[in-house]
């Protein structure tokens, strides 16, 4: 598809955390074609807890995204660029549970992008949310599943590509492009530790507003009064399974036991927040 737009296209394999095997492919460079514009998109993911990555993994998932970068920006510090892309993600911005190094790594390609506008050199970072039809999200569906449920939709390419290009025509230093569902993903943020990270986005500031549930819990408590301890007990319990079956996407309550513990009934981080 690049040939047919008149693109000439070679492919050369290097690692890019290797500097010399870099510098050996930058040097293959020809003249004819000089070097206009690099995307650095390299990267590995992870999927455990800080405390339960071995210092190798941790060090891979840094290295791919860290190096490399780091080896461009060294290597091509005389070149005049039209752009110099840094493919980073969102979890550099806010933070991935399980992907500690992975988050780091993309912080680092942010502050890389900083550090090259300060100096008078072109550099963009643009922290992607998921990727749909592509990309590490894609590749996982388990992984997709889970982002989509806790808000994270999967962009679509086209909407990827269009953003890119306005950050790249913009000179945006750093920019984060995600689609977020904020009713769904600030809750599921917020659930562990409060955060005022995404205090200053209309959608949050409208969903974090006080409620007025005096009616509803005064209408609650008034039908609680007129029962006895037992009967309290039943509807309570009833009001609970009611609940618990709609997040579950149960029919009815009957398909919540009564004396199940609500991780064996199939509730996780995410359905807990839901249930909330």
């Amino acid at each position: 598809e690049l040939e047919e737009s008149g693109a000439r296209v070679t492919l050369a394999a290097c690692d890019s955390a290797d500097r010399d095997a870099l510098a050996a492919v930058l040097a293959a460079v020809p003249d004819d074609a000089p070097l206009t514009g690099v995307v650095h998109a390299a990267g590995v993911g992870q999927a455990a807890a800080l405390s339960a990555t071995p210092l190798s993994d941790t060090a891979a998932a840094m290295a791919a995204k860290t190096l490399g970068a780091a080896h461009l920006d060294a290597l091509l510090d005389g070149h005049d660029l039209d752009f110099f892309l840094l493919y980073s993600s969102v979890a550099g911005v806010w933070g991935s549970a399980g992907q500690s190094a992975y988050a780091a790594a993309n912080a680092y390609l942010d502050a890389l992008a900083e550090h090259r506008r300060a100096r008078g050199l072109a550099a963009t970072a643009v922290a992607w949310g998921p990727w749909a039809e592509i990309g590490m999200a894609h590749a996982h569906h388990s992984v997709s599943d889970t982002l989509e449920r806790s808000g994270l939709r999967l962009l679509p390419p086209a909407t990827a590509m269009t953003e890119l290009r306005r950050a790249v025509v913009q000179q945006d230093t750093a920019v984060t492009v995600a689609d977020v569902d904020w009713d769904r993903y600030h809750p599921v943020f917020t659930a562990v530790r409060a955060s005022r990270l995404f205090d200053e986005i209309d959608t949050v500031r409208a969903l974090t507003a006080p409620a007025d549930t005096t009616a509803a819990v005064s209408e609650l408590a008034g039908r609680l009064r007129a029962l006895t301890g037992e009967e309290q007990e039943r509807l309570l319990l009833d009001l609970v399974r009611s609940e618990a079956a709609v997040v579950l996407g149960h029919t009815s309550a009957e398909g919540v036991p009564a004396r199940r513990a609500f991780r064996d009934a199939g509730f996780d981080s995410l359905t807990a927040v839901e249930l909330r």
